[in-house]
């Protein structure tokens, strides 16, 4: 865990605080897995998605259905102990878990359960992005020249390899970089879930107090604005937080192809889950001449 990390999870209460030893534990295995890490890309072009909005918009049941219901490979609870190593987690999971991967579209604060459950892999974002503080995340729109592009590409081309299909993640470092992230991953597609403000408001507040038995401390997403909220009373602060967000979002959106992005709204999102898988495989269809099958067929309402 990086300094920062470590600040906001001695802050956390009850199941929300993760253990120290073993955090520290799985970052020694993975230092070891990663010496030995290279590898290079097939060359075979596969989709890659990216979900992202607001905090507590509807990302995570977006991810959940994605995994599920279309024939793309994901990042899962097991997998992403390997943020350094990823293909050594991909292929533990596929000897462990084999295909395995149903969900009950539940979830706790972002958090699925289960080792097949999807999972953000922050830590692989975060190493990538070089973040290592807050001031790292109030980063939107710059292009980082000090960050290894390439790199970062090849080992999510490899992922891509591995599973021999195309991945969906979820992560709002897509939308900091949004730019770079359209230019460096293979057939970009980006789903932007979009909530009613004050929604999304409220459930911010409730997490606060959930994760920090407090109202004060901040939770999730920072925003470009930070250093003028965080002074500010929590009301304001969720405020300043969520409609800040929501403007940095639409200008990252409209910096790139509109081809490639796909809005869709938390009540049209549970009203038809496969209204948003139609439009996915449309769009891939359109964009990149790329026919993406359905694994199985979603729920007809959440």
């Amino acid at each position: 865990m990086t300094d920062f990390v470590k600040r906001d999870n001695r802050q956390r209460q009850g199941k929300y605080r993760k253990n120290d030893q073993l955090e520290e534990l799985l970052k020694e295995m993975n230092d070891v897995l990663a010496k030995g890490h290279e590898v290079e890309p097939s060359g075979t072009n596969y989709p890659t998605l990216f979900i992202f909005g607001l905090p507590r918009s509807g990302t995570t049941l977006t991810y959940q259905l994605l995994a599920q219901c279309l024939d793309l490979g994901y990042v899962n609870n097991l997998i992403a102990r390997f943020w350094l190593a990823p293909l050594h987690g991909i292929a533990l999971a596929q000897a462990v878990l084999g295909s395995e991967d149903e969900t009950d579209f539940q979830s706790d604060y972002g958090k699925t359960s289960g080792a097949h459950g999807p999972h953000e892999f922050a830590y692989f974002w975060q190493h990538w992005l070089k973040v290592g503080d807050i001031e790292d995340m109030l980063v939107f729109g710059d292009p980082r020249p000090d960050l290894d592009w390439e790199g970062m590409g090849k080992v999510v081309r490899c992922m891509q390899d591995a599973f021999g299909k195309g991945m969906v993640f979820k992560t709002g470092y897509a939308a900091n970089h949004i730019k770079k992230f359209s230019e460096t991953f293979s057939s970009p597609l980006f789903i932007y879930i979009e909530r009613d403000p004050a929604d999304v408001a409220a459930s911010i507040f409730q997490a606060r107090k959930s994760y920090y038995g407090n109202s004060n401390t901040w939770w999730a997403t920072y925003s470009p604005n930070y250093h003028d909220l965080k002074h500010l009373s929590f009301d304001e602060q969720i405020a300043g937080q969520v409609l800040s967000l929501g403007k940095t979002y639409e200008d990252a959106i409209n910096s790139i192809d509109p081809a490639t992005v796909i809005r869709v709204t938390y009540p049209e999102l549970c009203k038809s889950p496969k209204a948003l898988l139609d439009e996915i495989q449309r769009r891939l269809e359109q964009n990149y001449r790329f026919s993406q099958n359905l694994k199985v067929e979603p729920p007809q309402s959440f």
